[in-house]
């Protein structure tokens, strides 16, 4: 690993360490420089500042990383993600077995990168989404767009009561901020998670 990228993979750990605290700029950092790194490889590779199996770790790292911000967000794509970095990493691996050239930083990385991905992979889809958005968020006493897609969120994994309870938390701010025409909205989401009719989530 060359002094960039040390750089650039110790912002993103920092960037995703800030995330759970909603620290602003936290999610601007990431993506950037995620991009940047694969532009670098990209280029390491055309024009051979590094070893093949060197770039086809870095670029597997970056995408294993991306699939890890996307499993946290909950992204709709997350799936198609991980997918092309499974793919990525047996690359990696055919690339590392073939050279022969076991570079040990970017190894680790990957590594690293992987347990990550699939701790919170294999973790309940809710836990996660309470980890990474209500736990440790300075601001969660005042937003109501968090607790209305983490009731969204339960009722998704068919936790009804849990859902009505955050949902609550929800109406309890736009209350407090007297905001009736969020509130109606919020209060029609609750009588679809009792009716067990909520289909589609908004949050304009």
């Amino acid at each position: 690993m060359v002094i960039f990228e040390y750089f650039c993979y110790l912002i993103i750990l920092i960037g995703f360490a800030l995330k759970p605290f909603f620290i602003p700029l936290a999610s601007y950092i990431i993506i950037p420089l995620l991009a940047l790194l694969i532009l670098y490889y990209v280029f390491s590779m055309i024009y051979r500042f590094k070893s093949h199996t060197s770039n086809t770790i870095g670029i597997a790292t970056v995408i294993v990383l991306f699939s890890l911000l996307c499993t946290l967000k909950l992204y709709p794509f997350g799936h198609y993600v991980l997918f092309v970095a499974i793919v990525s990493c047996v690359v990696a691996i055919i690339f590392l077995i073939k050279e022969k050239k076991f570079v040990l930083p970017n190894i680790i990385a990957l590594l690293i990168a992987a347990f990550c991905l699939f701790s919170f992979k294999f973790m309940d889809r809710t836990d996660r989404y309470y980890l990474w958005n209500v736990k440790y968020n300075y601001n969660i006493e005042h937003d109501y767009v968090i607790w209305d897609k983490y009731s969204w969120t339960l009722y998704k994994e068919r936790k009804y009561d849990e859902a009505l309870s955050a949902n609550q938390q929800a109406m309890k701010i736009l209350q407090n901020k007297n905001n009736m025409q969020l509130l109606e909205r919020v209060k029609l989401n609750r009588e679809k998670i009792s009716s067990k009719t909520w289909y589609t989530a908004h949050y304009k």
